[in-house]
């Protein structure tokens, strides 16, 4: 009997020309999205002779969060190879003339939310390497390790 009640109510307030408007509170709560890509696929240093220094990568490290929702880090940390010790003189340009290794080597990019969503401006590092004296003829490969976090 209640039901039908409410049901006349209803049903005389919308007859009679009224409108009813009901708030209803929401609460939505966005996930952070974290979206990075790093290139190139290999950092290729071409052929190098022992005992050289500065030797550049053909293309820069580029590091692009556009598709992220928060304040992205890349820090790098580790670089394994066939030998390490080649691997650990490579270093990159984290910024103009400021050479560094490249463990421990990291950029921060910045979300740019003015236009209502987050903006990145893709970061680029060149790389170098110094080959020791007496390192043996033949390809050697390695990986670099990236540890990828937002905001803390």
């Amino acid at each position: 009997m209640r039901k039908l009640v409410l049901l006349s109510i209803l049903v005389i307030a919308l007859g009679s020309g009224l409108v009813f408007s009901l708030g209803l509170p929401t609460t939505i709560e966005i996930s952070e999205n974290i979206t990075i890509s790093v290139g190139p696929g290999t950092l290729d240093f071409g052929i190098v002779a022992p005992g050289t220094e500065d030797n550049p990568s053909t293309s820069p490290i580029e590091f692009d969060a556009n598709g992220s929702n928060v304040n992205v880090t890349v820090e790098v940390t580790e670089v394994t190879g066939d030998d390490d010790t080649l691997f650990d003189d490579i270093e990159v340009e984290t910024s103009p003339d400021t050479w560094v290794n490249i463990v421990g080597a990291d950029v921060t990019m910045i979300c740019d939310y003015s236009g209502g969503t987050c903006v990145f401006d893709p970061v680029s590092w060149d790389a170098r390497l110094d080959v020791p004296e007496g390192l043996p003829a033949g390809t050697k490969a390695g990986t670099i390790v990236y540890t990828v976090s937002g905001p803390t």
